[in-house]
């Protein structure tokens, strides 16, 4: 019998499809492949690194969060917790996700509440999100991308005016946090977001050959930070498809070369994926790290 798993999981693979799909038939893949290959190393290399310090940042956000609730883990044991959710959200392409993971671990083997557990977890992407949408309007404004779009930068300005209060409206008033946890956990986000930039500009700067202008070098970054608000959907394999789809009409619709900004993607999703596998080395360990864990 199919259930609701199995469809979202034809979904999932049949979006990913169509998206190779377009991004085969539209871009030159030989080019693709040209670009990739002449990376330097060392940006290849910086990439990961500032991906693994990113997610270890994400670890603490994380704890910070259940310590407001009173819950003090073993940071070794949020690390490992993280990297494993990033693991299952990679590799399961219709099962429970990073997410439902962390909900089912978390509701065992501590006495919080699943309601409350899913508050939290939903305040991490919130916060996350939040702070990608702030460098995204900063980027967009250091871009020439303001040519393409009437009163541009006005739109975007009012846009984050916007949503930053209807964020901490939504934080004390829905999420019940209090305002201390909401501005300590958008610190935490403000610098993980500039590591997940750092680690795209590293790739960028190994595939453009030095060629890209500070303010062409803006437009990617947006696109990019664009792609990842996008991949946030549970449509996808880690935003897988998504991400280089998007650079491949945004490229094309801001006059940006469109192999540079799909093998950014494509690179970044390799490297990432790359960095989930230190779930592996977690996982088995979760259990005994988390009974090192004083609450």
């Amino acid at each position: 019998m199919i259930n609701k798993k199995h469809l979202l999981l034809a979904f999932k693979v049949t979006l990913i499809g169509i998206c190779l799909y377009l991004i085969i038939q539209e871009t030159n893949t030989d080019t693709l492949i040209l670009l990739a290959t002449n990376m330097p190393p060392w940006t290849i290399v910086g990439a990961f690194l500032f991906l693994m310090a990113a997610q270890t940042l994400s670890a603490f956000r994380s704890s910070w969060y259940f310590r407001s609730v009173g819950v003090i883990f073993n940071p070794h044991f949020s690390i490992g917790l993280y990297f494993t959710g990033s693991l299952y959200n990679t590799i399961l392409p219709g099962g429970i996700g990073g997410d439902g993971y962390k909900l089912f671990i978390l509701g065992k083997w501590t006495s919080l509440k699943r309601k409350t557990i899913f508050r939290i977890l939903l305040s991490e992407r919130a916060s996350g999100l939040y702070l990608l949408l702030f460098w995204c309007t900063l980027f967009f404004l250091l871009s020439n991308l303001d040519h393409h779009i009437p009163l541009g930068p006005l739109l975007v300005i009012l846009a984050f005016i916007i949503t930053t209060a209807t964020y901490f409206w939504c934080t004390k008033n829905i999420l019940k946090e209090k305002t201390t946890t909401t501005i300590v956990a958008a610190h935490y986000s403000f610098w993980i977001q500039l590591l997940y930039i750092f680690s795209a500009s590293l790739l960028l700067y190994g595939l453009s050959h030095h060629t890209v202008n500070w303010a062409e070098f803006s437009a990617y970054i947006t696109i990019f930070l664009i792609s990842n608000i996008l991949a946030i959907l549970p449509i996808s394999v880690a935003g897988f498809g998504i991400r280089e789809v998007t650079f491949l009409y945004a490229s094309v619709y801001f006059g940006l070369h469109k192999e540079t900004g799909i093998a950014l993607g494509l690179m970044y999703f390799a490297i990432y994926t790359f960095m989930a596998l230190n779930g592996l080395f977690f996982w088995h360990k979760l259990e005994k790290l988390f009974h090192k864990t004083s609450s």
